[in-house]
């Protein structure tokens, strides 16, 4: 998002942008108030609604990732879902660990949440201290075969 407003401050210096950062359900919330113009968010599979008068128009699709501490990087075989149903994880906001039960589910088994932290820093910390695994939604860059559209 940050290289999106800084090339349309660069290409219409005249529009004034201003970002502000809210959970996707909120950030509709705030274009229905007529608070925000637009909202960028995310979904796993079209898990909230947009009110009337209002348009959802997909961008992209990107890879939820799979975060593993570093015991995993010397792993002879790629790691499957399935392989951490004895991990404890850590999650974050509410629809996405509803995402990941659903997909723990799939894979066998319901994942065993230890630590809660909406902060992806936090979160990849926590895991690189070899404190649990976890699902890096949309704009991370490691593991995991699901899909969010976005």
């Amino acid at each position: 998002m940050p290289a999106a407003v800084a090339a349309l401050k660069t290409s219409h210096p005249d529009v004034d942008v201003k970002l502000v950062d809210a959970e996707p359900s909120e950030a509709v919330a705030l274009v229905e108030s007529g608070e925000v113009d637009v909202a960028v968010a995310f979904t796993y599979h079209d898990d909230y609604e947009v009110g009337a008068g209002l348009t959802w128009r997909p961008t992209g699709t990107e890879r939820v990732r799979l975060v593993l501490p570093p015991r995993y990087a010397g792993s002879r075989r790629p790691v499957a879902l399935g392989d951490l149903g004895r991990e404890p994880w850590i999650v974050g906001c509410s629809r996405c660990r509803a995402h990941l039960a659903d997909v723990c589910r799939q894979a066998g088994f319901d994942p065993i949440e230890h630590h809660a932290t909406d902060d992806y820093v936090v979160g990849q910390s926590l895991v690189a201290a070899g404190l649990g695994v976890m699902l890096r939604e949309p704009g991370g860059d490691r593991g995991y075969d699901g899909h969010a559209p976005t």
